[in-house]
């Protein structure tokens, strides 16, 4: 509420002490961790103004969020956001570079934004605080939808539901599900200008099925149910 009413006051500096001493009076309420660390990162920008105020700091934005969890460390809500966060900074850097055209750092710096360490390191902690939940591991899937070039820690959210959860239908046809949208997107992307940077990216690292494979090998999400059928043999496979 001090939060709200300084913003409709216009007291924007007074948001960071908000913040800091609402948490220690309320260090249960997850919205309050995820919204100061939001303002943390992205500031607050005047509606009136465009003015923005605060932001900028990961560090600050990461130290709030492993503060956050310490504290609740089964919050799906919070792990969540913490792994959107570090796709969003990866993401800013990756238009920083394009903006300034840096491509005298592009081969250092690529296998970081590719690779997306610390986000798959804020995944598997999520996963050994909260290691039974399909859905939960789900969230984190949809959400490399919204952003780049993430190929490589949605390998390693599937690879970890496949490990897990082998004896579960619901993870199989979770991973088919995901599959048909990657596809979707996929083609939906074909038909439209790429976007490239901060503002417009472009995704160059999934690798659309050809048009042959489409026609003479099996499509991936029929070979998912079909490893389903072979590890699961029973009724319930078989009518999802």
């Amino acid at each position: 509420q001090h939060a709200a009413f300084a913003k409709e006051s216009k007291s924007y500096n007074k948001l960071n002490t908000i913040y800091t001493e609402a948490l220690q009076v309320h260090p249960r309420n997850i919205g309050l961790w995820i919204e100061a660390a939001s303002y943390e990162f992205f500031g607050y920008t005047n509606p009136d103004t465009g003015e923005v105020y605060g932001g900028g700091s990961i560090q600050g934005a990461r130290v709030l969020m492993q503060r956050g969890l310490r504290i609740n460390a089964t919050s799906q809500d919070l792990w969540v956001q913490y792994f959107c966060l570090e796709l969003h900074y990866i993401q800013k850097l990756r238009g920083r570079r394009e903006i300034l055209q840096l491509s005298s750092q592009e081969e250092t710096e690529e296998p970081f934004f590719a690779d997306a360490p610390i986000p798959t390191i804020v995944y598997k902690n999520a996963i050994n605080s909260i290691p039974s939940d399909v859905a939960f591991r789900m969230k984190f899937l949809d959400l490399c939808s919204s952003f780049p070039q993430t190929d490589k820690i949605e390998k390693c959210i599937t690879t970890s539901i496949e490990a897990d959860f082998s004896d579960q239908p619901e993870a199989w046809i979770a991973r088919a599900m995901y599959v048909v949208e990657k596809e979707k997107s996929q083609t939906k992307n074909e038909e439209l200008d790429m976007e490239k940077g901060f503002l417009v990216v472009e995704d160059e690292t999934y690798q659309q099925p050809s048009k042959r494979q489409r026609i003479n090998g099996t499509p991936p999400v029929l070979k998912i149910l079909n490893e389903a059928i072979k590890a699961l043999p029973i009724p319930d496979m078989y009518l999802r």
